[in-house]
């Protein structure tokens, strides 16, 4: 199943991601891949937008994410993970951080939902 999800970065930047659940899937936390490219942004409201669409088709190509989910793992595919530089700064000024904090949430995010077990994670 697909659901697209909302969840807060630690400094308050809104993230989003398309959450997909193997078909089998019964209810226990199980492995996930967080499938995301960094991207840069000058101001954090930009960043926040909401990108894609709960509606879009799912397409399961060779290099899609998605054929782990058949395999029975959790997919957070296209999850956000912003670079953000507003102002004078410049979004690499801080890449390292940003980056950790983006994939920090989004761990947290699934791991609180029950369906992530976090020392069971792959990022592609």
């Amino acid at each position: 199943t697909k659901e697209m999800v909302q969840y807060k970065r630690g400094d308050g930047v809104d993230l989003t991601a398309n959450l997909y659940l193997p078909a089998n899937y019964d209810g226990t936390p199980r492995p996930t891949l967080f499938w995301a490219y960094p991207r840069e942004f000058k101001d954090a409201k930009a960043a926040g937008q909401v990108k894609g669409s709960k509606h879009k088709f799912v397409s399961a190509h060779w290099a899609s994410p998605i054929h782990w989910a058949a395999k029975g793992w959790v997919i957070m595919d296209d999850f956000s993970l912003p670079v953000i530089g507003e102002g004078d700064a410049q979004p690499n000024d801080t890449f390292i951080e940003q980056i950790v904090s983006g994939a920090k949430a989004a761990v947290d995010y699934v791991a609180t939902r029950g369906v992530c077990d976090p020392k069971r994670c792959a990022v592609g």
